[in-house]
């Protein structure tokens, strides 16, 4: 039996695979599998045919083909696959060896065939051709049937572990891929948490100050349609998405006699409200998970085309794309909206002042995008 345990290694690892390995086990399914299997016998000889059924039928095997030409056996074979092909060599037609250069166009990929060559032919040159050619046994005429039994139920017996790892391999394949089912699921779940979150943390400003309420949902549409416009592929559309929930985040922290003040702020004001930018960017830097497309978004969204935005006064394309989308988003939005310290322009104001300002607060070819998917 250790020779049988060789395919796996242990007997423990047969047994989780179907395969039970224990003394007299394995020879019981076996000899179940040599009843059960599908022989199929070429040979041009009636009375070999006739001998190899007998024999068969003495072990309890009832489904045993004969041929007496190769050519049938073949057009058979490109549909069901036997558990065991007997095969003789040398027959008027076609004979074994072309037969065997056949067969492995005809058996699907990862199918197994036990070939059982019986031949008159003892050369050893006959042998090498049928073993080189795929033959995985080999027996001269006129043959013993205890020994012809005996070669089929070796390859039976690999005929036999073969069809159970591969139905084996079907049923963990099938486990693979409902875990995979349930990962994916699961991460779509966290994304979808994430998103929520995100979303919800930008909409806690809102609820500080009512007169922007719908401000974060508005100026992210905005954005994507700008982001969209500008060929902006998905993972940075959701950097943009994400930029859009937080990116005034930071005013958390400023003071509310300034962040609601309805006139307009002192310098010394002003320079508070400034600090929104890093204070967001430093707080979101904290959850570890944000792209650094997103955290810019949240620093830069404050820095002019031309000079002399905040915090860090960058210019034209030093500026982060994604930046510079959104601030075209916000900007319109701040302009269209009341606030306390204004009433709400008219889209064609609005408009004409992102215009006005291409090339000097704005990305002049966003600019242009943006004016033109607004249809002004």
């Amino acid at each position: 039996m250790g020779a049988d345990e060789g395919w796996f290694t242990s007997a423990e690892d047969a047994r989780d695979k179907g395969i039970d390995f224990t003394e007299g086990v394995l020879e019981i399914q076996v000899s179940e599998f040599l009843r059960e299997a599908t022989i199929w016998a070429v040979d041009d000889e009636p009375a070999n045919l006739l001998l190899l059924r007998r024999i068969f039928e003495r072990e309890g095997v009832v489904r045993v083909e004969t041929f007496s030409e190769a050519e049938p056996m073949l057009d058979r074979l490109g549909g069901e696959i036997p558990d065991l092909l007997l095969l003789d060599l040398h027959m008027p037609r076609l004979g074994g060896l072309e037969v065997l250069k056949r067969i492995p166009a005809l058996v699907p990929e990862g199918e197994f065939l036990p070939v059982l060559v019986l031949t008159a032919d003892a050369t050893r040159e006959a042998k090498e051709a049928a073993l080189g050619l795929g033959a995985h046994d080999f027996l001269t005429k006129p043959f013993d049937p205890f020994e012809v039994v005996l070669r089929a139920r070796n390859l039976l017996r690999t005929r036999a572990l073969h069809l159970a790892l591969r139905e084996e391999n079907a049923r963990l394949e099938s486990r693979v891929q409902e875990r995979t089912r349930a990962l994916e699921e699961a991460i779509t779940e966290v994304e979808r948490s994430h998103e929520a979150a995100l979303r919800t943390m930008g909409l806690v400003l809102e609820y500080r100050d009512y007169e922007s309420k719908g401000h974060t949902d508005r100026v992210t549409a905005l954005a994507l349609s700008l982001g969209q416009a500008a060929g902006l592929d998905e993972e940075a559309l959701t950097c943009l998405r994400w930029g859009g929930y937080l990116h005034d985040i930071g005013k958390v922290a400023i003071p509310d006699p300034i962040l609601l003040k309805p006139g307009r702020l002192t310098p010394e004001e002003f320079e508070i409200m400034k600090s929104h930018v890093t204070i967001g960017e430093a707080m979101l830097r904290q959850l570890g998970f944000l792209p650094e497309a997103t955290l810019e978004i949240v620093r830069h969204h404050h820095e002019r085309w031309g000079g002399g935005g905040y915090p860090d006064d960058l210019r034209g394309e030093a500026i982060p794309l994604l930046a510079r989308i959104f601030a075209i988003a916000d900007v319109y939005d701040a302009l269209t909206s009341e606030r306390p310290y204004k009433k709400a322009w008219t889209r064609a104001q609005a408009l004409a002042e992102i215009s006005a300002q291409s090339g000097r607060q704005f990305d002049p070819e966003l600019t242009r995008l943006f004016l033109q998917i607004m249809g002004a």
